[in-house]
C-alpha cells in the first residue's frame, strides 16, 4: 500500500478514532504500587500510527523495533493519571481488559502485562466531542492484548476513486476471503454528531415558521390599530404631525410587545441553550452579545412588517378620514 505513489502514509491498529465498535478499555497501575489499577483505554499502534493520523509526539521516543511489543506510549491524560512527567521506561501493569462487558485477567495464570512506557504523545480527540478526552495508552501492535484489525490510510485528494482501486487490488491479491471495506475517517467523525444536525435543521425550521407566524400576527395587530386610530391620525397631521411623527406613533405599541416577549424568551432561550451545550465535554459559553443580536434583529423585522401599515395610515389625507368620520 505504501508504494502507491498517491499513499502518503499507512498505518496499522486494533481500532482507530471515530471508531464505531467499543474501545478496549484496561486496567492499568504503576508497577509496585499498592493503589487500585486505574481504567484507561487502549489502541494497538504501528510506529506509523502518529505521522498518519498527525498525534504530536511529546517527549520521549515512538515505536521503532519489534521489541517494542513490550512498550507503550501514553496520551498527556493518562500520563498525568500515572504521575509520570517524564517517560524514561517506567514500568506499569496492565492486569485486566475489556471489550464493553467485565474486566478479565489477560491469560489463565492471571499475569499482568508489564510495559515500559517510552513516550508521551498531545491530547487528541479519538471519541465524539461530547466524551472528554481519557487516558489513552498506544501499545505496539505485536502486545498481547488486542491485535491489529485496521489499515488506515493517508491518501492525496487527487484521483481519489482511482487511488482506492488500486488499494482495493492489494488487498485482494494479500487477502482473498475479505471484502475489501473502507470508510473515510471525515465521514465516520461526522456519524457522531448525525442527531444535531437534524435537531439543527429542525430548528432552524420551526424558527422560520415562528418568525413568518409572528410577522402576520404583527401586521395584522398593525393593520387594525391604524384602522382604530384613523380619526386619531387625522386630526395629528392637521394639528402639524409628520410622517415619522405618526409612523413612531403607531410602532412604538408594538415595539413594546417585542421588549417584552424578549424579556420572557432570554431566560427561556439562554437555559435552554446552555442545557444542550452541556452534553459536550468541550463547548463554548453564551455570550451576551448573541443576545443583544437577537433582541436588535427581532425589533428590525417588527417594525418592517408594522412600518408598511403605519406609513400607509400616516399619508392617508386627513381631510378625507376627518370627514368619513
Amino acid at each position: 500500500m505504501a508504494k502507491i505513489p498517491a499513499v502518503k502514509n499507512v498505518s496499522v491498529t486494533s481500532r482507530v478514532p471515530g471508531e464505531w465498535k467499543t474501545f478496549m478499555t484496561i486496567k492499568i497501575k504503576n508497577a509496585g504500587s499498592t493503589d487500585e489499577p486505574k481504567v484507561a483505554y487502549m489502541i494497538g499502534a504501528d510506529k506509523d500510527f502518529a505521522k498518519t493520523f498527525e498525534v504530536k509526539l511529546l517527549k520521549g521516543r515512538n515505536f521503532d523495533s519489534p521489541n517494542d511489543s513490550a512498550s507503550i506510549i501514553v496520551n498527556e491524560t493518562a500520563a498525568k493519571m500515572l504521575g509520570v512527567t517524564e517517560p524514561s521506561d517506567q514500568i506499569v501493569e496492565i492486569p485486566a481488559s475489556t471489550s464493553g462487558g467485565s474486566y478479565e485477567p489477560l491469560n489463565r495464570e492471571n499475569i499482568p502485562f508489564r510495559p515500559r512506557i517510552i513516550g508521551i504523545v498531545k491530547d487528541f480527540h479519538f471519541q465524539s466531542l461530547r466524551d472528554k478526552i481519557e487516558p489513552l495508552v498506544l501499545a505496539y501492535n505485536n502486545n498481547p492484548i488486542q491485535v491489529i484489525d485496521y489499515y488506515s490510510v493517508r491518501i492525496e485528494a487527487k484521483d481519489v476513486q482511482g487511488t482506492l482501486d488500486k488499494l482495493k487490488t492489494v488487498m485482494v491479491n494479500n487477502d482473498k476471503g475479505d471484502p475489501f471495506e473502507y470508510h473515510f475517517l471525515d465521514d465516520q467523525l461526522a456519524l457522531f454528531y448525525v442527531e444535531d444536525e437534524r435537531r439543527q435543521t429542525l430548528l432552524i425550521w420551526v424558527a422560520l415558521a415562528t418568525i413568518f407566524i409572528a410577522c402576520l400576527g404583527l401586521f395584522g395587530l398593525a393593520t387594525y390599530s391604524a384602522e382604530q386610530r384613523i380619526k386619531e391620525i387625522g386630526v395629528r397631521k392637521v394639528l402639524g404631525a409628520t410622517v415619522v411623527n405618526l409612523a413612531s406613533l403607531l410602532s412604538k405599541d408594538f415595539l413594546k410587545l417585542v421588549l417584552i416577549a424578549n424579556g420572557i424568551a432570554f431566560p427561556v432561550a439562554w437555559w435552554a441553550t446552555n442545557k444542550w451545550l452541556q452534553e459536550y465535554a468541550y463547548h463554548i459559553n453564551i455570550e451576551w452579545w448573541v443576545f443583544g443580536l437577537t433582541g436588535a434583529s427581532a425589533i428590525i423585522i417588527a417594525l418592517i412588517t408594522v412600518s408598511y401599515q403605519a406609513v400607509r395610515a400616516a399619508l392617508t389625507n386627513p381631510v378625507k378620514n376627518l370627514r368619513t368620520e
